[in-house]
């Protein structure tokens, strides 16, 4: 379970002395809080924190049930406060290989943390990205690619720590339900409600058509994408070709969600602004 619990000992209540809160997170083997803000600890789980220093914001906490205490163990992140890692064994669950799990926390645009370290969410991307080279020397991509803008956006691509509107508006307030973020493009053009996922923009979207045709990026489906990525297919020409495809989406995709939020839009569309 990934939960965003907004603040684990408010000024009003400590949410962790509610026993439906407690029945509802014992209901998972393990859990990766944010928003925790001090350290977190539940009866009959191991507790892994990690919470900014000099700040009452933040924090990230995992949380792994005691009978898998042999299997779990925290994994020394220096690349950053707002990220916490466990590494699950290999043999004690049963796996191939040893299991990553990563635990972060992205504060708001609109937050005050943000206004006095404007610089804070690039950080955090530049140390996920630094922590992945770091941890998973196996994955081909992180030493083939060699620009770091490319190869950030690869993997922030394939953990979901984009811009694309299905992880955006997690962190809008209110929140945006999951079927209502809506592609903007499409929804402005051509009056239609695609969800804007990862396949809505790699595979259908019209505003991306000229990245598709610069870089011959056809995928028929995610499947498609995840086989050209996994280690066992990678060919270094056209893994570096669908980076690079990928950085473009992304980019494209962050400079229109940039222009439909100005008064440029506002103006030269004559349509409000409802996303």
């Amino acid at each position: 379970m990934s939960w965003n619990i907004q603040d684990s000992t408010g000024d009003r209540s400590n949410k962790f002395e509610n026993n439906e809160f407690l029945t509802i997170l014992k209901q998972a083997n393990i859990l990766c809080l944010q928003e925790t803000k001090k350290q977190v600890k539940i009866e009959g789980y191991l507790s892994f924190n990690s919470n900014r220093k000099n700040s009452r914001s933040g924090g990230v906490c995992i949380l792994a049930e005691n009978d898998l205490r042999k299997g779990v163990s925290c994994v020394p992140c220096s690349e950053s406060d707002d990220i916490i890692v466990v590494k699950l064994d290999k043999n004690f669950f049963k796996l191939y290989f040893d299991l990553f799990l990563v635990c972060y926390y992205i504060s708001p645009a609109y937050s005050s943390y943000v206004k006095k370290y404007p610089d804070c969410t690039a950080k955090t991307f530049s140390a996920l990205d630094t922590l992945c080279i770091r941890l998973r020397q196996k994955e081909a991509y992180l030493r083939i690619i060699k620009i770091p803008d490319v190869r950030k956006s690869l993997t922030r691509f394939r953990i979901s720590c984009h811009n694309l509107y299905i992880e955006r508006g997690r962190y809008e307030t209110p929140l945006v339900p999951s079927e209502e973020r809506w592609c903007t493009y499409c929804f402005f053009s051509k009056g239609l409600k695609p969800i804007e996922d990862e396949s809505h923009v790699l595979i259908d979207c019209l505003l991306y058509s000229s990245v598709r045709e610069k870089f011959n990026f056809h995928p028929q489906n995610i499947v498609d994408l995840v086989g050209l990525l996994s280690n066992k297919t990678l060919d270094p020409t056209t893994l570096t070709a669908t980076a690079r495809a990928i950085h473009s989406f992304l980019s494209v995709n962050e400079h229109y969600t940039a222009y439909y939020k100005s008064p440029d839009f506002h103006s030269n569309t004559g349509k409000c602004i409802m996303l």
